[in-house]
């Protein structure tokens, strides 16, 4: 089975999106700050790269209250290395 690109597997048609459903509550609700606090944490992370990330488990309780561990989760993938697959639950 080949793998898909995500942006092949997304609608780009926006009636076909769901509005976010808590918005403003676990994360802002302006697209402006929400990417600002993103990229905090990603910044803030404090972490390299390692060589061969097999698996991450990464917290998902909104951001002020796992965002920063989160980011540290994330920026351990390597953006150099190539992966055959990509699960995320």
């Amino acid at each position: 089975m080949a793998a898909t690109h995500i942006s092949q597997s997304c609608s780009h048609n926006t009636a076909d999106r769901r509005m976010p459903a808590v918005a403003g509550q676990f994360y802002s609700a302006s697209a402006d700050t929400l990417a600002d606090d993103v990229d905090g944490f990603l910044k803030s992370a404090g972490v390299s790269p390692a060589t061969h990330v097999r698996a991450i488990i990464v917290p998902h309780a909104g951001y002020v209250f796992s965002g920063a561990m989160a980011a540290k989760a994330y920026m351990r993938i390597n953006p150099a290395q190539r992966y055959k697959r990509v699960f995320l639950l």
